[in-house]
Formats: C-alpha cells, structure tokens, sequence
C-alpha cells in the first residue's frame, strides 16, 4: 500500500471519527457538559454489562505538576546530578 493510499485510509477514517463525534454532540445540542455526562454513562453501563474493563489510576496529590513523572525517569524533586 502506497503513503498516498495510507494517508487516504487515515483520512477517510479521521472523517468517520469526526462524523460520529458530530451527530453524537447534536443530539446534546453541542453542550460539553451533558455530553461529557452520557459518555460517562455509557462507560458505566458497558462496565456493568462486562462489554469492557476499566482502569483507574490512583490520584496524583503532588502539587507540582510542572514535570510530568517519566518524562526525565526521575521525580520533579530529585536533582539531575543525583545518580541512579
């Protein structure tokens, strides 16, 4: 398959993507809030119907988030010239 005909099978997939976004935001007059509330919902109700699993991550009480954890392989306090 050529990049021509790759970039179109991402396009055309991209679109498809967009469309089901759109007519889903529609039925919720574009407002983020209640979309955001039926895709939680949904979420829910597959996970009690065994349709998929969900993770969650426990929460982040570090208040300094100017480095994300795995960017540099050391957390924000630790200085860079301290060796591993």
């Amino acid at each position: 398959m050529s990049k021509e005909q790759v970039n179109q099978r991402e396009d055309s997939i991209i679109a498809e993507v967009r469309e089901a976004r759109d007519v889903h935001a529609q039925k919720f007059n574009y407002d983020v809030d209640a979309i955001v509330a039926d895709l939680i919902e949904q979420q829910e109700r597959r996970a009690a119907e065994g349709g998929c699993k969900l993770v969650s991550f426990p929460e982040d009480d570090d208040d300094d988030d100017t480095i994300p954890f795995g960017v540099t392989g050391k957390k924000p306090d630790q200085s860079a010239t301290e060796s591993s």
